[in-house]
């Protein structure tokens, strides 16, 4: 199916982002390029604000940012719209009534944004954090050099469980630093 062009939003924030709001496959997507000092953060969300895929682009956002819009305005139906940050649509697991900002470092850099989604609630402060299964199997799936290859093979046996236990991983370490996990 694709791209379903009669639906595209776009958007500029305040520091320079590009935000893309559109149907894919029957499914909201937003995709979120944000400007860093050493090129650009690409954030594709679900329609929760669930991340589903992240990845850091060397070079100038705007570079990127209109080669996506080149290709999207020949659509008449592309609208210009108001920039709205995305949140995640969840509650906060602290508090239970807050809403849920991403928290990403001020240092303007690619190691400022963490592997695994932390959020911050506007209303406790409350640190969690949110994994979507589409994430997690991105980045496996594009950081496979980094896996042994006892691991790989794991991986290639069983996916499902691989990424079952390498989530459990992830929980631990995350309670351990008392960071609650947004279900």
């Amino acid at each position: 199916m694709g791209i379903e062009m009669e639906d595209v939003m776009f958007s500029r924030g305040p520091n320079g982002e590009a935000k893309f709001e559109y149907m894919a496959d029957g499914e909201s997507r937003t995709l979120l390029i944000e400007p860093i000092n050493e090129g650009v953060i690409k954030t594709l969300y679900d329609r929760e604000g669930g991340v589903l895929k992240q990845m850091a682009v060397g070079g100038e956002d705007d570079i990127l940012v209109n080669e996506i819009y080149e290709v999207l305005k020949d659509s008449r139906s592309v609208r210009k719209v108001s920039y709205n940050e995305v949140v995640l649509n969840k509650l906060c697991p602290h508090c239970g009534v807050g809403q849920l900002r991403r928290v990403r470092e001020p240092s303007g850099d690619i190691r400022g944004v963490p592997v695994v989604p932390t959020y911050a609630c506007t209303s406790c402060g409350g640190k969690s954090y949110h994994l979507t299964d589409a994430h997690l199997r991105s980045m496996v799936n594009e950081n496979k050099k980094l896996f042994t290859e006892e691991e790989l093979n794991a991986l290639n046996a069983n996916e499902e469980e691989f990424l079952k236990e390498l989530k459990g991983y992830i929980i631990r370490i995350f309670a351990s630093k008392k960071i609650i996990e947004i279900k």
